[in-house]
């Protein structure tokens, strides 16, 4: 697929030149992937392609750890089925699993997760992560979700400002270093035009918060899903932590599709495609993990369990069911 149309194609018998990792031919800067396949390049051919499928599974994979290990979610029941969820579901398609192309998608996700996640403050962790937010930034153009998460961030909590300043900073590099080629063009006047706010709110809707399961988007819709998450919220109210989490997710959710219908990609696609609503369906099903498991904890003791084992299997049910309605999703269809 584009692994092999793009990265392959530009990197075989090439060797490793450092100022090709800044290589952007769509008009913004990959690092990661540029670099990851120029060393795979020096492998011999007949295991490169192994390769670029070992470096995309394990990032894949790596996405899902990196939640479970985050401490969002405390539930043994829920952390026992958090793969099969941001597995099966929220990866929503088996190249997001293989090709190392669309694991730009996937690096903005850690990206979220690396600045929510509660580590020691030494110096080796901080430099780490100084190190690692200007690589993830700079890995495609999804990144720029952060600058709203950062900057609502640090209006919520203190102590990680700093961080969320240097996070904006190299957001803004990255998106001024964009040379606006194959449409990557800011198109702000899109924001005023009905069709494209009306597919925006279908996208948000239909595409994210029900996975695609039933038909287009109305307000009977919207005003279920309220009748759902408000009740869960006005149980966790005084967990305020874990609130403003949730709202720096639902932040990212509906900023999501900004990439594409704010710029003229969508001219060039037509239409929305899965990889367009990827980082705001696993936004969103790490949304629906932390509450139910907040709402769990609320629960007398000798409640939580029954209540963990009830979630545990609607969530095998709803992955079941969103799997068997979208069979694409295990299918490698170009």
């Amino acid at each position: 697929v584009e692994d092999a149309s793009y990265y392959f194609k530009t990197n075989y018998d090439a060797g490793f030149e450092f100022k090709h990792i800044f290589r952007n031919p769509n008009g913004y800067f990959n690092i990661f992937n540029n670099f990851i396949t120029q060393l795979i390049s020096i492998l011999d051919v007949r295991f490169q392609a192994r390769a670029y499928l070992a470096v995309a599974f394990t990032l894949s994979v790596m996405t899902v750890i990196l939640f479970g290990r985050s401490g969002l979610v405390k539930n043994k029941y829920l952390l026992l089925v958090t793969p099969l969820v941001i597995g099966l579901s929220g990866l929503n398609h088996i190249h997001y699993y293989i090709t190392i192309t669309f694991q730009m998608y996937l690096l903005v996700i850690s990206l979220f997760l690396l600045l929510l996640w509660e580590r020691q403050n030494t110096f080796i962790n901080n430099l780490l992560i100084f190190l690692l937010i200007p690589i993830l930034v700079w890995s495609g153009p999804y990144s720029v979700l952060s600058v709203p998460f950062a900057i609502l961030f640090m209006f919520l909590f203190r102590g990680k400002n700093l961080i969320m300043l240097w996070t904006i900073i190299s957001t803004i590099a990255y998106t001024l270093m964009t040379t606006g080629a194959v449409g990557s063009g800011v198109i702000p006047q899109h924001l005023f035009s009905g069709f494209y706010q009306n597919l925006w709110f279908d996208t948000v809707v239909t595409d994210v918060f029900f996975m695609g399961l039933r038909g287009n988007a109305n307000i009977e819709k919207v005003l279920l899903l309220l009748a759902i998450i408000c009740p869960a919220l006005y149980i966790i109210r005084h967990d305020t932590i874990h609130v403003r989490i949730l709202m720096l997710l639902m932040v990212v959710i509906i900023c999501t599709p900004a990439p594409l219908l704010l710029t003229n990609k969508y001219n060039l696609y037509g239409d929305v495609f899965p990889c367009h609503v990827l980082t705001a369906q696993i936004s969103w099903l790490l949304f629906v993990l932390i509450l139910v498991d907040r709402v769990i904890i609320k629960l007398s003791a000798q409640y939580q369990r029954p209540a963990g084992y009830v979630a545990l299997a609607l969530v095998v049910i709803f992955v079941a069911a969103d799997n068997m309605k979208n069979e694409r999703k295990g299918r490698h269809i170009i």
